[in-house]
């Protein structure tokens, strides 16, 4: 135990594991996707992703989303499709970077986090300005969030005197 460790406060520790969970598991996801579309030709990603959701479409042929993401796999390009795949590989490895260094409670540990989710919301707002997606503001959301949380640990854990 470290010197004058101040034992976290239940609510606040539970709820920072529990988003670390949450991004841990959405790294290893994105990971995954990164690397299935790296190796699926665009008639396999279509086929994917109407195999994922056939039955929402065949219990609702107008559902919005399902339409959606059956259309863009259709008109994604492979060079898109190449970005994102990236994207996602590096966005995933970054998520399990933040997620093993808070839980090695080092200082330069924790330091690391925060920057590398500092520069992915910087990121992600300038890609948000450029197009914007409810679905990227809500991670930038979650990113800030998670920041926020991750910051009230290192200051209680390392006594960050502000000033």
């Amino acid at each position: 135990m470290e010197p004058d460790y101040k034992p976290p406060s239940s609510f606040w520790h539970t709820l920072l594991n529990t988003t670390l969970v949450l991004k841990g598991l959405n790294g290893i996801f994105e990971i995954v996707q990164g690397v299935a579309l790296f190796f699926l030709s665009p008639e396999e990603r279509t086929q994917w992703i109407q195999f994922l959701l056939g039955q929402e479409l065949v219990e609702d042929p107008k559902d919005v989303l399902g339409n959606f993401l059956v259309e863009l796999s259709q008109n994604l390009s492979l060079n898109s499709q190449f970005f994102i795949a990236f994207y996602l590989l590096i966005h995933g490895v970054i998520n399990l970077i933040i997620v093993g260094s808070v839980w090695s409670h080092k200082e330069k540990a924790y330091r690391l986090a925060v920057f590398l989710t500092g520069a992915f919301i910087l990121y992600q707002v300038f890609r948000l300005f450029h197009h914007f997606s409810f679905v990227l503001m809500l991670f930038i959301l979650f990113d800030v969030f998670v920041l926020r949380l991750m910051m009230m640990d290192h200051k209680r854990r390392f006594k960050v005197v502000e000033v």
